[in-house]
């Protein structure tokens, strides 16, 4: 177990997480369209940009209170490369087994999601982010010092978090979705859960602040992916050379700065207002 107290935000290079994941901006919830139905015509000029990610955010309803920062970064790097196309586009969801079957049948333009493996030969694939892992925010007073400890343990995950709830289900532990990361990191500081599965990368800027010394018991990474984005055969030429160029744009070190800084303020706020119990155990 690490009592994790990272480097000023400066000095970190952003290991961009995937998965499930994720975060999106309040407005950028509010905007997600989600699309039941796939269809088998690629994007060309002047026609919708269709994009496949393994989770689509609910749609506010208008009995909401709260809109979530949610976990992975898809959707915003799905918008960003609309806006950098002057496209609209669709977010269709796809869940990442059916990913190279959704490409190849030309059902969607292009997928953002995790990627374990070496893509395709028949396809386009840009890295969007560096190589990171899962990791667990915990209580500084846990007993628990590896992950073999979880068994059997209460692990919180957001339900957009495939992969740490595969982690979580293959350690043995009890698993607790929760709807979004907010949600999962206060369960650990009301101790309904043991531990909260997330992104290193984001945990390890939400450690830096002071107000979660007390939370940031963590272990090194496991299950490590690469965020990436992959283009369709069927898309034509020009249009796959503009989504890299697209994605180049957008990541680099400065700009992964800014959106896991904003996901881990964003996430501390909602936490405070979700709090449902004081800090456990003083």
């Amino acid at each position: 177990m690490t009592n994790r107290n990272p480097l000023p935000a400066a000095e970190q290079m952003p290991r961009i997480a995937i998965g499930s994941g994720a975060s999106v901006s309040r407005i950028l919830a509010m905007l997600v369209v989600a699309t039941p139905l796939l269809t088998g015509t690629h994007a060309s000029a002047g026609q919708v940009l269709k994009i496949g990610v393994s989770y689509i955010p609910p749609t506010p309803r208008v009995t909401d209170t709260r809109l979530y920062t949610e976990e992975g970064f898809e959707i915003d790097l799905g918008r960003e490369i609309g806006k950098r196309l002057v496209r609209e586009v669709e977010f269709v969801r796809v869940a990442a087994g059916d990913r190279q079957q959704a490409l190849a049948e030309g059902l969607v333009d292009l997928t953002i999601g995790s990627e374990t493996g070496p893509p395709a030969e028949n396809q386009k694939t840009f890295a969007a982010g560096a190589t990171a892992g899962l990791s667990v925010a915990m209580r500084s007073d846990t007993s628990i010092r590896q992950w073999g400890n979880l068994r059997g343990k209460t692990v919180c995950i957001a339900e957009a978090n495939e992969r740490s709830r595969k982690l979580a289900q293959d350690l043995g532990a009890k698993v607790r979705e929760e709807r979004a990361p907010a949600r999962s990191m206060m369960r650990v500081r009301t101790g309904d859960c043991d531990a909260a599965i997330h992104e290193q990368p984001v945990l390890d800027k939400l450690f830096a602040e002071k107000n979660w010394q007390k939370f940031s018991a963590t272990l090194p990474p496991e299950a490590p992916a690469t965020l990436a984005v992959t283009v369709s055969p069927q898309v034509p030429e020009a249009l796959a050379n503009a989504v890299g160029q697209a994605v180049a744009g957008f990541n680099t070190k400065e700009g992964w700065k800014t959106r896991i800084g904003r996901w881990a303020a964003n996430v501390a706020f909602e936490v405070y207002l979700d709090q449902e119990a004081p800090d456990c155990h003083g």
